[in-house]
């Protein structure tokens, strides 16, 4: 996986890049997979690796979003919205990334963390976010994400996008700021709705 870098390194725009198609499927099977075995994640799904896509800045952070097998465009109005906590459509792994809620970087204590063996052998702490889309009222609908907590560590209002050929779920970071370490992460789903959230890099 994804090597630790001297926390010098600067996150600068410029750094971040997508991770290779062929490698990121290999590390959503097997996040997956491991996050299938954590006993308190209720919000699990059956992931589909195939249509997994993230970002990095090469040798020190990471994201991946995978999201839930067979999902389809236009199945909105199907399913349950207005559940407690949503719909659950993906998993979001994090690598050295954490969500900022109400100004202040979540503790990694409050999320579900899996240990992973990178290609060289040595362990590293990935963090897993099941992502569920809620309906609060008929003009908003939020993207939330869960901890180990029963309340959202995120909890964005979705907006309209139009944007084609775009994957089931995408993620990117956008605004990357090098003096705070922090940037805004944005999903989108269907190439028709995104949500973004602040969230910062930690060592």
């Amino acid at each position: 996986m994804i090597l630790v870098a001297s926390v010098a390194t600067l996150v600068r725009a410029q750094e971040l890049e997508s991770i290779p198609s062929d490698k990121v499927r290999l590390f959503a099977e097997k996040l997956a997979e491991e996050a299938g075995k954590i006993d308190g994640l209720k919000l699990k799904i059956q992931a589909d690796a195939t249509q997994a896509n993230g970002v990095h800045v090469k040798d020190m952070l990471g994201i991946i979003v995978v999201p839930q097998k067979d999902i389809k465009k236009g199945e909105e109005s199907s399913v349950n919205l207005k559940a407690e906590k949503g719909v659950p459509f993906a998993y979001l792994f994090s690598y050295k990334v954490v969500p900022i809620l109400d100004g202040k970087r979540i503790q990694a204590d409050q999320l579900f963390t899996l240990k992973v063996s990178d290609n060289n052998g040595e362990e590293r702490k990935v963090h897993v976010l099941p992502l569920t889309a809620k309906k609060l009222s008929d003009d908003d609908y939020r993207l939330q994400a869960y901890g180990c907590g029963d309340k959202p560590v995120v909890d964005a209002k979705f907006s309209s996008e139009d944007e084609v050929n775009s994957p089931p779920v995408k993620i990117e970071i956008e605004d990357a700021d090098s003096g705070t370490y922090e940037g805004t992460v944005k999903v989108t789903v269907f190439g028709k709705y995104s949500a973004s959230f602040r969230a910062a890099y930690v060592e």
